[in-house]
């Protein structure tokens, strides 16, 4: 099995979380045990502040 890595931007995070258009093919590759997913902390604060703005559950964004 191949593992691949990805770096996942705050774009795409936002996708995923929303199930927007571009969401489920961020959802295919997060959600694949075999990816190896990275993301750094000026994402993260991104995504968490972004869901926060938009009144969605940080704390569900940050568990995602």
């Amino acid at each position: 099995m191949v593992q691949i890595k990805y770096v996942v931007d705050t774009w795409a995070w936002i996708e995923y979380l929303i199930s927007g258009s571009a969401g489920d093919k961020v959802k295919e590759i997060v959600e694949n045990e075999d990816n190896e997913i990275y993301i750094n902390s000026i994402i993260l604060a991104e995504v968490i502040s972004k869901s926060s703005m938009e009144k969605m559950d940080a704390k569900t964004a940050f568990a995602r």
